[in-house]
This record gives C-alpha cells, sequence and structure tokens, in this order.
C-alpha cells in the first residue's frame, strides 16, 4: 500500500504514511485533508475530513505593569500570541474610520505595545 494525503486537493509534500500528524498550526491549515491509498489494484480517495484551527482569544494584560499611561504614551502587553500572523494595533478617533498605528511580525507568547502620546483628543 502507498499512502498520499492532500490538502484542499493537492499533495502534501513528505506527507505519505498511513496516519497524517500535524501539530502547531497555523491558522491557514485550516480546511479539507483526505488521502489517496493505493495498491496494485488501483486507487482510493478517502471522505473528506475538514479541519479546524481554532487560536485561544489574545488576553490584553490589566495588571498596572501591563496597561499603563506613559509620558511616552499609551503602554500595554498582549498575552496569548501563538506565533501564527501579524500582530496588528488598529485606533480610531471616531470608532468608524480605523487605521494601524502598530504592526508586529508573528509573536509567540507577550508582546509589550506603546501608542506614543498624540495631539488627538480622543483615540480608542
Amino acid at each position: 500500500m502507498t499512502y498520499q494525503w492532500q490538502f484542499d486537493g493537492t499533495n502534501i509534500a513528505g506527507a505519505t504514511a498511513a496516519v497524517l500528524t500535524l501539530s502547531n498550526l497555523a491558522l491557514t491549515c485550516a480546511g479539507s485533508y483526505q488521502c489517496v491509498a493505493s495498491n496494485t489494484l488501483g486507487s482510493v480517495l478517502t471522505s473528506v475530513a475538514t479541519l479546524a484551527v481554532n487560536r485561544p482569544p489574545l488576553l490584553f494584560d490589566g495588571s498596572a505593569s501591563g496597561l499603563q499611561m506613559t509620558d511616552r504614551g499609551l503602554q500595554l502587553r498582549l498575552r496569548g500570541l501563538s506565533g501564527h500572523g501579524l500582530v496588528i494595533l488598529y485606533a480610531s478617533t471616531n470608532l468608524a474610520n480605523w487605521e494601524a498605528i502598530f504592526t508586529n511580525p508573528p509573536v509567540v507568547g507577550s508582546l509589550e505595545l506603546l501608542d506614543p502620546a498624540t495631539n488627538e483628543p480622543v483615540k480608542f
């Protein structure tokens, strides 16, 4: 017997064992998985298994050291980062129009953010 695992209809390189084991998945790994099993008599395609990848919610550290206003601006800490995807902080002065004010590459664990003090009377 030979096996070839597929993700969304495309062969997964090196995935040729009878069992597919996946770990530490990015959110982009969510989708349809199936296996082509073959022998000298032919091939069969297994039923589709749909995988959902959930990430724990990001947490703002509400402790005194995790969220504070300093002379440099608003300092805050995010916890629970999984290392998958950019960390982007958006701000708005009217809750309708939002702009990215901070972008960071993927991080595992926690990340300190600083929003410098500005002349805007209100910012969310």
